[in-house]
C-alpha cells in the first residue's frame, strides 16, 4: 500500500509504502513534518469510521482547523493524497497498465470549516511509459446541477460532487454528465445527467441485446448461463412494469398479470423474458422504455465489497448496465480507491507518543476506541490483558523462526523477557476501581509504581503489535521513551520480528533502533526489502521525506544532514579538542 502526502501543515512532500511484513522508520529533527506524516494517516482512518465529512478532529488526532492543515504555499491552497490501486480487475485480452494511482485532492470549504475533497486524478503507468489521466474536478458546477442531484440521492447528506472532465478515449463518453458523488473520502455513486431521448435509446437498444437471443437455440451450458444473466434484468422489468401499472397504465396492468400466481397462465411472461422468445416481448419494450425514459439520469452503485468483477457483480439495470461497461475503468479504479481506504480505516492501530505513567490500577477498556488497540496512551493496556490474556495470536520469535499461536499472556511474557525489562506480567481486575497488572521481578510480583517507568512505556506496546490484525497497520510515535539504548535496540527486534503479517510504522529519534536494524540486515537475518527509513529534512518549501534504503551490508544508500548527526558532531568535537590540548601541551613542554 502506498501512501503519499502533499502540502499537509508543514509537509511539502513525502511517501511511504505499508506493504504487510514491512517496518517503516520515519526519523528527522523536531518540527521537520514526522508527526504531520502520521497525522495523515490518522486523519484519513477515523474520517472513515463512520458516514460523513472528513473529521479533523476525532479519537485517533486532533488537528484543529483546515486552514491550518493545508500548507501556506501550497498551489491552489489544496493538500493531496496519493494512494496506489490494484489492476487485477483488467480484463486478460486487453493491455493493462503496470501501475495505477489516484490522486485525492482536498482544500478549505465555503465556510473554512472543515477540508472536502476538490479533485480526484487517476493517473495508469503503462510499459513503455505511457501515461493516461482520468480527472474528476469540482469547478464550475452549476448550483442547478448540485440540486438535481440531491434530488437524485434524497438520502444523501453533506455529499461533494465532482465532474468528470478529462476522460477515457472514446469519443462517445464526451457525451454524457458524469458526476462522481463523495461524502467525506468515501465514493457513494456515479451518477450520469441524460435526457429521456438518450435513455430511451439505451434502453431499447439493451433490452433487445438481453432479451432476443432464443436461449431455447442455445447449447445446455450456454443456455444457463444466458438464463443466469437475465434475471437481474427480469427484476427491472417487473418493476417497471408495477410502476407503470402504479400509475394507471392499462396495458401494463394486463402485461403484469401474466406474471402473478393468479394468472391462468402462471409466469408465462416471465418465461418469455427468461427465454428471450415470445409474442409479448415487443410490448413489454414500449411499455418499460417509456417507464425507464421517465427517469433521465443513471446512478452507478459501488458493491460493499473490493474487485468488483473478481466478485461477479452485476449492475442492477439495462441503461445502468451499458454506463457501467462504458466507463469500466473510471468506476473500477473508483471502486479501487474506495478498497484502499475502508482496508486503511479497518487495519490501521496506533498508540501515540506519551504513554499512561505508571498506576497501581487503570481503568476498563473503552470499546469505542476504535483504532486504538490499547489506547492513544496505553491506558487500556492492562484490561486488554486481563480479557483477553488466553487469546490466542500469531507471532514469531525471531527473525529465522516460523510463526507460532499461543495465548496472548505467554507471548507477551516472552517478549517482556526477551526485552530484559521482566519476567512476565498478569493482570487482575479490582471490580469497579479498575485493572492492575503486575509483573514480575527477580521471581517477585511488584505493581507498575514499583518498578523502572520504562515498563509501562514498553508494555503498551507490545500488547497493542501482539493484538493487531492480520495485513493490519501498527503505528507507534517514539517508542524508545524512557527505555535504556539497549532496551531501545531490543525493542527494535520485536517491531521487525514478531508480526512479520502487519505493516509496522515507528516515528525515532532512537539512534540505538536505527542502528539495531542495520545491524540485523548486516547479519542477513532481516531482507533490505523488509525495511526502509524515511528521514524527513527541513527545507526552504516544507518537509520532504526521503528514503534511506539499507543495503545489503547494512550501510544506507545516503547520509543526509542533520540524520543522526549529534553522536558523530560530539565525537568529532571531543577529538579536535583533546588534539588541540595535546598540541598545547607539547608547545609548553618546548617552551
Amino acid at each position: 500500500m502506498y501512501w503519499e502526502i502533499s502540502n499537509f501543515k508543514g509537509l511539502a512532500k513525502a511517501n511511504i509504502d505499508l506493504k504487510p511484513g514491512s517496518t517503516t522508520l520515519i526519523t528527522g529533527v523536531n518540527s521537520s513534518g514526522k508527526s504531520s506524516l502520521i497525522q495523515s494517516l490518522l486523519m484519513t482512518a477515523q474520517s472513515l469510521y463512520r458516514t460523513g465529512p472528513v473529521v479533523l478532529n476525532g479519537s485517533l488526532t486532533r488537528l484543529g482547523k483546515p486552514s491550518e492543515l493545508v500548507r501556506a504555499d501550497s498551489p491552489g491552497k489544496t493538500m493531496s493524497l496519493k494512494i496506489d490501486l490494484n489492476t487485477d480487475f483488467y480484463d486478460s485480452e486487453v493491455e493493462s497498465p503496470e501501475q495505477a494511482f489516484a490522486e485525492i485532492q482536498l482544500s478549505s470549504d465555503q465556510n473554512q470549516s472543515n477540508l472536502q475533497v476538490t479533485r480526484i486524478i487517476l493517473t495508469e503507468l503503462y510499459e513503455d511509459i505511457r501515461r493516461r489521466d482520468i480527472l474528476f474536478d469540482s469547478a464550475h458546477i452549476k448550483k442547478q446541477t448540485l440540486i438535481r442531484l440531491k434530488s437524485i440521492l434524497p438520502d444523501l447528506d453533506d455529499f461533494t460532487a465532482l465532474h468528470l472532465k478529462q476522460d477515457s478515449e472514446t469519443d462517445e463518453k464526451s457525451k454524457p454528465a458524469v458526476y462522481l458523488v463523495l461524502q467525506g473520502l468515501i465514493a457513494k455513486n456515479i451518477v450520469v445527467l441524460s435526457n429521456e431521448k438518450t435513455i430511451s435509446s439505451r434502453y431499447s437498444r439493451g433490452f433487445r441485446d438481453t432479451f432476443e437471443n432464443d436461449a431455447s437455440q442455445a447449447s445446455h451450458e450456454a443456455s444457463l448461463a444466458l438464463l443466469d444473466s437475465r434475471y437481474t434484468y427480469v427484476r427491472e422489468t417487473i418493476d417497471l412494469l408495477e410502476q407503470s401499472f402504479q400509475e394507471g397504465t392499462p396495458d401494463a396492468k394486463r402485461l403484469l398479470s401474466l406474471m402473478t400466481e393468479d394468472s391462468e397462465i402462471p409466469h408465462l411472461l416471465m418465461d418469455q423474458l427468461l427465454r428471450g422468445s415470445g409474442e409479448n416481448i415487443p410490448e413489454i419494450l414500449k411499455q418499460t422504455m417509456a417507464q425507464r425514459a421517465k427517469r433521465p439520469y443513471v446512478v452507478l452503485e459501488f458493491p460493499s465489497r473490493f474487485s468488483r468483477r473478481k466478485r461477479g457483480f452485476s449492475p442492477t439495470g439495462i441503461v445502468e448496465k451499458y454506463y457501467t461497461e462504458l466507463l469500466s475503468t473510471e468506476y473500477s479504479l473508483i471502486d479501487g480507491m474506495r478498497g484502499y481506504l475502508m482496508e486503511l480505516g479497518k487495519n490501521l492501530n496506533y498508540i501515540g507518543p506519551l504513554r499512561d505513567e505508571p498506576r497501581v490500577l487503570w481503568s476498563h477498556w473503552n470499546e469505542l476506541s476504535r483504532g486504538l488497540p490499547v489506547g492513544a496512551k496505553g491506558e487500556y493496556s492492562a484490561a486488554v490483558l486481563n480479557r483477553f490474556a488466553n487469546r490466542k495470536v500469531t507471532y514469531r520469535q525471531t527473525l529465522d523462526s516460523s510463526v507460532r499461536e499461543e495465548p496472548l499472556k505467554d507471548a507477551i511474557n516472552y517478549w517482556l523477557n526477551k526485552l530484559e525489562i521482566s519476567d512476565g506480567a498478569t493482570s487482575k481486575s479490582q471490580g469497579k476501581l479498575g485493572v492492575g497488572i503486575e509483573v514480575e521481578i527477580d521471581g517477585e510480583g511488584r505493581d507498575l509504581t514499583s518498578v523502572g517507568v520504562g515498563v509501562s512505556q514498553a508494555l503498551p506496546i507490545i500488547i497493542g503489535l501482539l493484538m493487531a490484525p492480520r495485513s493490519g497497520i501498527f503505528i507507534v510515535e517514539q517508542p524508545e521513551l524512557h527505555l535504556h539504548p539497549n532496551a531501545q535496540a531490543l525493542l527494535a527486534d520485536f517491531l521487525i520480528t514478531s508480526r512479520p503479517d502487519v505493516s509496522v510504522l515507528v516515528e525515532t529519534h532512537s539512534e540505538a533502533m536505527i542502528t539495531r536494524i542495520r545491524r540485523r540486515v548486516a547479519e542477513e537475518s532481516l531482507s533490505p526489502d523488509e525495511v526502509d527509513i524515511v528521514f524527513i529534512e527541513s527545507t526552504i518549501a516544507g518537509g520532504v521525506g526521503r528514503s534511506l534504503r539499507v543495503g545489503s551490508y547494512g550501510d544506507l544508500s545516503e547520509w543526509p544532514n542533520d540524520f543522526l548527526s549529534a553522536t558523530q558532531d560530539d565525537i568529532r568535537a571531543i577529538m579536535k579538542s583533546n588534539s588541540s590540548r595535546i598540541r598545547k601541551s607539547k608547545s609548553e613542554k618546548v617552551k
